[in-house]
């Protein structure tokens, strides 16, 4: 008996739980109620599958969902315009009334339905999908200006709502359509085919580089090619024409003027370009086209295009080409290699951010050394010369006036190679005439000229590659200096107390101070290079001595060149600027001039 009395409290609590989860959790309460009751339809587009507009009882669209994108399927397959679908939903889902006419008491259902033009209803949409809503009916304009009359199928009432409703499905079915010739995004395409009468030309990117492959082998300008792709992926057909099925000739594509063909990884996307579709303004020019016809056979269409398309026809290698003199990435080059012709090479090698010239182990310019890689990257071809290396010869490229090799350094094995020195580039400047000079990227063909001043600007004297600090010293680590102008003489020692003293007189601190911390952190403006009589050296208007980390060094200061001072410290001449310069020859004693 106690089995019996649980088994039915058990089914009881279900039934309970039944109705409560399926009926009372399901009723809208009284302000969801009140909120349905202010619009004549209220759903939820995630409900509907799809949906069929119609126009004085007749067909004009049919669109459904399949695999999460909407496609027009009747009175032709093609791939719809989400944003208008997406448009039209925000339209429908909610339509607020304005007003409610309720069928007068004791009369039949409808019976006044036409004289609001809803008995043989102006336009209807049907809904299908799991929980779709009842058909709308679209009847006449109301007297209240930008007001309509609708019905709901199944509702005998009559609303007011505003006019906007009509208008978002009172449209034709190639509305519908999806106006973008292609669903590819252009930073998906890895290749370009165009096809002319005049033969195939063919890019394909490697990397985040784009390459010409055919007619020819070359370096195309990637952003070029970018602009072309993104122009072809963002194609939208101005008028949708016919079905392919239809007569070719008619629009010129039985015999091609050209094809453009995109490929990404795994899929391809083309277009054939057909005739020049005539204007049909009477007062423009003859030649003056309206669009271009085209073909996209995989949606089984003919269209007009904009006349840009054709852009694609002109597309050619040589627009194409890139015309930088190399590709280069700064972060990869730990080696660099001036080959002066006859005179000694300049070797340059990096160890994280410091340069060294290999020749002589001095410290070389990181700063001009990155200024010449950026200036040879971003420097342009004036002009394609050749493209066959047989005639490196005849413009002096076979033993060139100068050579850049630019190569990466690798200590231990890595996955792109070996340990050791690989090459990147290796760039000859050949003959100069007038204006240009002759130029060959050792790696490809090509020969191409480029500005004279190019080469005239890259500095062939090792001198003018050393780095700019002269000296690097602590103030600490000076001991002693000897500062001579013209014929007078100062010395100054540093005591066990770290102050500076100063023989036959009283020392001035600051100035001393001065002298010896613009001494200690001394740094070039510029090299000038080898010594000549302009920087008047033999006879330097300052000489100084100084003891520091346990060596003697010295310090000349000649004329003055550009508002700075010429100097040396027996090899080489560089430039220090004024405020330095008057650090230097400052007082340091009390009470006299020195």
């Amino acid at each position: 008996m106690k089995l019996r009395s649980t088994i039915w409290l058990l089914v009881v609590a279900a039934c309970l739980y039944a109705f409560i989860h399926f009926y009372v959790a399901k009723k809208p309460g009284t302000r969801e109620e009140a909120e349905q009751s202010r619009y004549v339809t209220s759903f939820d587009r995630g409900d509907v599958d799809g949906f069929t507009i119609y126009r004085g009882g007749e067909l004009v669209v049919e669109l459904s969902m399949r695999d999460g994108k909407w496609e027009v399927t009747r009175p032709v397959k093609d791939r719809a315009d989400e944003a208008l679908v997406a448009q039209v939903f925000t339209t429908l889902e909610r339509i607020e009334k304005h007003e409610e006419i309720a069928p007068d008491p004791g009369e039949q259902p409808r019976a006044s339905w036409s004289e609001y033009g809803l008995s043989s209803p102006k336009m209807r949409v049907d809904f299908v999908g799991k929980n779709p809503p009842a058909s709308l009916l679209i009847g006449r304009e109301a007297a209240v200006d930008n007001k309509i009359y609708v019905a709901v199928e199944g509702d005998d009432r009559i609303f007011v709502t505003d006019l906007a409703v009509r208008e978002a499905i009172n449209r034709e079915a190639d509305d519908f359509r999806d106006p973008q010739l292609s669903g590819i995004p252009a930073t998906q395409v890895r290749k370009v085919v165009i096809g002319t009468g005049e033969g195939q030309l063919e890019i394909e990117k490697d990397g985040e580089y784009w390459n010409i492959v055919r007619p020819l082998r070359a370096r195309a300008d990637t952003e070029r090619v970018a602009e072309l792709v993104r122009g072809a992926t963002t194609l939208r057909a101005e008028k949708f024409v016919a079905p392919d099925s239809d007569d070719l000739a008619e629009y010129g594509l039985d015999t091609l003027r050209g094809t453009v063909t995109l490929h990404t990884e795994d899929e391809v996307f083309a277009f054939d370009i057909g005739a020049v579709v005539k204007s049909e303004d009477e007062e423009a020019k003859p030649e003056t086209p309206a669009g271009v016809y085209a073909r996209h056979a995989e949606r089984n269409t003919v269209v007009v295009l904009p006349v840009e398309v054709e852009n694609f026809l002109r597309a050619n290698p040589g627009d194409l080409r890139d015309k930088h003199l190399m590709r280069l990435n700064l972060d990869v080059v730990d080696r660099v290699k001036l080959e002066l012709g006859g005179a000694p090479p300049i070797t340059f090698v990096r160890e994280k951010e410091d340069w060294t010239m290999v020749e002589n182990g001095r410290k070389a310019n990181g700063q001009k050394i990155i200024e010449l890689l950026n200036t040879l990257r971003n420097s342009q071809a004036a002009a394609f010369i050749s493209d066959t290396p047989a005639d490196a010869e005849k413009y002096g490229l076979q033993d060139p006036q100068l050579r850049i090799s630019v190569s990466s350094y690798a200590s231990e094995n890595v996955p792109e190679g070996g340990a050791g020195e690989h090459p990147i580039h290796r760039l000859a400047f050949g003959k100069t005439e007038g204006d240009v000079v002759y130029a060959r990227l050792e790696e490809e063909p090509f020969i191409v000229s480029v500005n004279r001043q190019l080469v005239e600007e890259i500095a062939l004297d090792p001198l003018k590659w050393n780095a700019l600090p002269v000296f690097t010293f602590t103030l600490e680590e000076l001991t002693e200096i000897r500062r001579t102008l013209g014929d007078h003489t100062v010395q100054l020692r540093r005591n066990e107390a770290g102050a500076w003293t100063l023989e036959g007189g009283e020392v001035d601190s600051a100035g001393a101070a001065s002298l010896g911390n613009t001494l200690a952190r001394l740094r070039a403006v510029r090299w000038l290079g080898a010594l000549e009589t302009a920087h008047g050296l033999e006879n330097p208007v300052a000489r100084i001595e100084f003891t520091a980390g346990g060596g003697t060094h010295r310090l000349l200061i000649g004329s003055e060149l550009d508002e700075m001072r010429a100097a040396t410290t027996g090899e080489g001449v560089f430039l220090i600027n004024r405020p330095d310069y008057e650090a230097l020859i400052g007082q340091v004693r009390v009470g006299a001039a020195d």
